[in-house]
């Protein structure tokens, strides 16, 4: 199977694809893009790298692997001494002023995955450009039977001193550094005078000790679990989503204020109330616009991908801050990141980042402005929470990943657009490639649904149907209601929906909303995976993309279980 970059590097199964000679030629490609091909201007003359790794079985061997091929090439190298997250080496490549960075890792993946990420200069993930160019060098390589070039070094002996060609591998630690970059952000005076009873949950990762250190320096005592190295994550997926936080959960409720939880390399933020209740991204990412603007002052664009939370749309119309929204993946927030002043970029999968950090989604710089926001308003996370759903208004989320047989997503995306029915309904398809709300029939197959207003008993029928059928829910297409007004819901009968025919085993999901719940449970769900959507086009820059309607449009997006997650 060939090797390829996703949104956020490359990754496959341990000692199947991901093995120290596919490691080797894969560094050999990046050593060839740094030192061949035009970047910034020009190849770079006196390359440096910094290379991380993260806690996963054989992490640091492959990291050192990696180093090795680099100084190979004359390449100078940061090498970390230890685990370090993902946000530690982005903000190393910056103060260092790298070329560029190498982060061995597989991030929220299970335990048998292992991956690489290319950072850039700037600290975020690599342009779509800059990977394809590595893939180039890879298959060039490999078709020709060229061999990487070895460095005369072994991780044992520490540091390689710089050699007549340039090379050298430097061992460092990325902590203190990264850590003062992160107090900068932080008011952690206001934390420390809060008394929060705070517990961390970094699931076995590389974000272990970096948030209780912070917080011991002004005196709050923080308790950490799952902060041992146990490269099999203690046999969960170190995804901080409800589903895998059941013992923090559990321990939250034995006299904490707040539960923080990391994913495998802190680039993904999960929190957890008094009551154990989790607290998922979207509203994080809510909490933290609201607080920026209204305790700091902050103004900026606010950028969203299609499956985060149309409460964040909702408050930046509130603000009065221009909203872009993008694709998922944390790369196509990141363009907005270089070239616009933002204030906020998050996506449903918790990757979150604010102004004056880089442009990457960092857990711990997140988790850590969650308690400032906390500690400053007086109020238990749950009460902000409450506050937030009465602002505006009560929104549900769940999420559902299905396995699959592997597939060609790009193969899968023609499909559905050219299968996509010319009216729904009764009513035309929009133009301009507007996002459709979708439905899954059980017979395996893609439902367009086009909603109309409305929440009489067809809508009613339709939700019980579905029920029946899937286990899921359908909600209706949301506008811009204020409270106390109807939810406008989907009153086409699935039999006169048009099938958009897909593989057998496509792994979908579809993202749903409900405004204007009461706070009780209702058949209303907000379900998403961490996959691109299936529209817009791929192939058209970030940049260049106008920004959806924030309609409430649902969005479906599938992802091959076999190539995990693509995005930090």
């Amino acid at each position: 199977m060939p090797i390829k970059f996703g949104t956020d590097g490359w990754r496959a199964v341990i000692s199947d694809e991901f093995t120290f000679a596919n490691v080797r030629h894969v560094s050999q490609a990046i050593a060839d893009h740094i030192l061949k091909d035009p970047v910034n201007g020009g190849p770079h003359s006196h390359p440096l790298v910094v290379v991380g790794f993260d806690t996963r079985f054989l992490s640091d061997r492959y990291a050192a692997e990696v180093a090795r091929v680099l100084a190979g090439n004359n390449i100078r190298v940061y090498l970390s001494k230890s685990d370090c997250p993902t946000p530690a080496v982005s903000h190393a490549i910056r103060k260092l002023g790298a070329t560029g960075g190498v982060m061995v890792t597989a991030s929220h993946n299970p335990p048998r995955y292992n991956g690489i990420k290319y950072k850039a200069a700037f600290g975020g993930s690599a342009m779509p450009t800059e990977t394809a160019q590595i893939e180039a060098h890879l298959q060039a390589n490999l078709t020709s039977g060229r061999q990487p070039l070895l460095a005369d070094w072994a991780i044992e002996r520490g540091s390689l001193p710089p050699q007549p060609g340039g090379a050298e591998i430097t061992r460092f630690d990325p902590m203190p550094d990264y850590l003062a970059h992160v107090r900068s952000l932080i008011n952690l005076d206001v934390i420390a005078r809060s008394g929060l009873r705070v517990l961390i949950d970094p699931m076995y990762g590389a974000g272990r000790g970096y948030m209780r250190a912070l917080l011991s320096e002004v005196g709050l005592v923080a308790d950490e679990i799952h902060g041992e190295m146990n490269p099999g994550f203690g046999g969960i997926h170190p995804e901080p989503i409800s589903r895998n936080l059941g013992d923090l959960m559990r321990a939250v409720r034995n006299g904490y204020d707040i539960g923080l939880a990391t994913d495998g390399d802190a680039d993904r933020i999960g929190a957890v109330d008094h009551l154990g209740n989790f607290v998922d991204p979207h509203a994080i990412i809510a909490l933290a616009l609201r607080h920026l603007v209204e305790n700091r002052g902050m103004r900026g664009c606010v950028v969203k991908t299609v499956s985060t939370s149309e409460m964040v749309a909702r408050l930046a119309r509130r603000y009065g801050l221009p909203l872009y929204e993008t694709p998922v993946g944390f790369n196509y927030i990141c363009d907005h990141m270089l070239d616009k002043d933002v204030l906020i970029g998050g996506e449903e999968s918790g990757g979150i980042s604010i102004k004056g950090h880089l442009p990457v989604g960092d857990g711990i710089l997140m988790g850590l402005l969650l308690l400032e926001i906390v500690a400053s308003s007086g109020k238990s996370l749950r009460e902000l929470v409450d506050d937030l759903q009465r602002t505006v208004g009560p929104f549900q989320y769940a999420r559902n990943d299905l396995r699959t047989k592997p597939f060609v997503k790009a193969e899968l995306v023609r499909a559905l657009k050219a299968s996509a029915p010319r009216a729904a309904g009764g009513r035309p398809r929009p133009r301009g490639g507007r996002q459709r709300r979708h439905q899954v029939s059980p017979a395996g197959r893609l439902m367009a649904a086009h909603p109309s207003v409305g929440h009489g008993a067809g809508a009613a029928h339709l939700r019980r149907s579905a029920h029946r059928r899937h286990g899921a829910s359908i909600a209706g297409r949301r506008r811009a209601h204020g409270p106390g007004e109807p939810v406008a819901a989907a009153r086409l009968p699935m039999r006169r929906a048009r099938p958009l025919r897909l593989p057998r085993f496509a792994r979908l999901a579809v993202v749903r909303t409900c405004p204007n719940a009461p706070h009780r449970p209702r058949p209303f769900v907000r379900s998403t995976h961490g996959g691109r959507p299936c529209v817009p086009d791929m192939g058209t820059p970030a940049h260049a993309r106008p920004c959806l309607p924030n309609d409430g449009s649902a969005h479906t997006m599938t992802k091959n279980d076999t190539t995990p997650g693509d995005h930090g």
